[in-house]
């Protein structure tokens, strides 16, 4: 009988685990993710904007690394993208990561930044979560699992860039751990680019900042300004 009841037993696993796989199978085909079939990023920005959705194509700091915007009498490096917009970033699969902007332009919830901060992560693409679903990125995993966690990454920014962005944004919230990601890959080509931009080098002079939370709203009108002429 102890034969007979572990054989049976065993056959009904292997039904569940049958019909679990075919019901794996089968969910692709019938989910289709957000934003799926857009030929540009530029179609689906249009199209949000007529639905009345404040959307933006994503803006990166490398951008304007040798030209930078002409904000309130000076020349400002950005450091972060449009805030409180949606943001369309990337596809590489076939769907586009489109994401809401905090208050500084960067890929975390509304409000992240006014409540105290335990963990800050700096670093490029990988960092800011690029072309993974909304809410998978590790930054939003981490997230979940430890609450107050605050992410500057942007895509294209290398070890210059990031410890501009550290010194702006990272900094004045005194948290209590910071990771910064280096990515052996691309990120020695972008320091040897960023040593070249002068408003950047002077980074490394210790107390030096642009105090970009001081001109935050003339920034994200100039960075709106230059990406409205790509969607005419």
């Amino acid at each position: 009988m102890l034969v007979v009841n572990v054989a049976l037993f065993a056959a009904a696993l292997y039904v569940v685990e049958g019909a679990l796989w075919f019901m794996e199978r089968k969910e692709p085909a019938q989910y289709t993710p957000p934003f799926f079939g857009y030929p540009t990023k530029f179609e689906l920005v249009r199209d949000l904007r007529r639905r009345g959705e404040y959307a933006f194509p994503s803006v990166h700091p490398r951008q304007f690394l040798q030209h930078p915007l002409w904000v309130a009498g000076r020349a400002v490096l950005p450091l972060s993208g449009i805030a409180n917009a949606r943001t369309v970033y990337c596809n590489e699969s076939g769907a586009y990561l489109v994401f809401d902007s905090d208050e500084w332009g960067f890929n975390n919830p509304q409000g992240t930044r006014s409540k105290p901060v335990e963990i800050a992560l700096i670093g490029d693409s990988f960092v800011q979560g690029a072309c993974v679903p909304v809410g998978t990125g590790f930054g939003d995993l981490l997230r979940k699992a430890r609450g107050a966690v605050y992410n500057t990454g942007m895509g294209g920014n290398g070890p210059l860039l990031e410890y501009a962005a550290f010194k702006e944004f990272v900094a004045p919230l005194k948290p209590k751990m910071v990771f910064w990601f280096y990515f052996e890959g691309n990120d020695p080509a972008e320091l040897a680019g960023e040593w070249r931009a002068p408003v950047l080098l002077r980074y490394v002079d210790e107390g030096f900042t642009q105090s970009l939370a001081g001109v935050a709203a003339d920034v994200d009108l100039a960075l709106a300004g230059v990406r409205e002429p790509t969607l005419r």
